[in-house]
């Protein structure tokens, strides 16, 4: 099931790569298969493309932290609260 929709979400973006939305759901998709890094990129971009997507950046929070990066974790923890 996550094949076709990462297809599906792939193909959006690339038609459109200013499609916020899309960008958005495939970090949701990358975090649940733990491909942390691929993650993190697709909500900076959503983020980027459209910040009132508030939850985008408290998601790279907890995958920094995970990751061992507390500073950027706190960065983007502070975005958020900041909203």
């Amino acid at each position: 099931m996550h094949a076709d929709a990462e297809t599906f979400l792939l193909r959006a973006v690339k038609l459109n790569p200013a499609y916020a939305d899309a960008h958005y759901e495939l970090g949701l998709l990358y975090e649940d298969r733990k491909q942390d890094a691929k993650a993190i990129h697709e909500y900076q971009l959503a983020t980027k493309l459209r910040f009132d997507l508030s939850k985008a950046p408290c998601h790279p929070g907890r995958l920094y932290q995970k990751d061992g990066q507390p500073a950027l974790a706190q960065k983007k923890f502070d975005a958020f609260e900041a909203l």
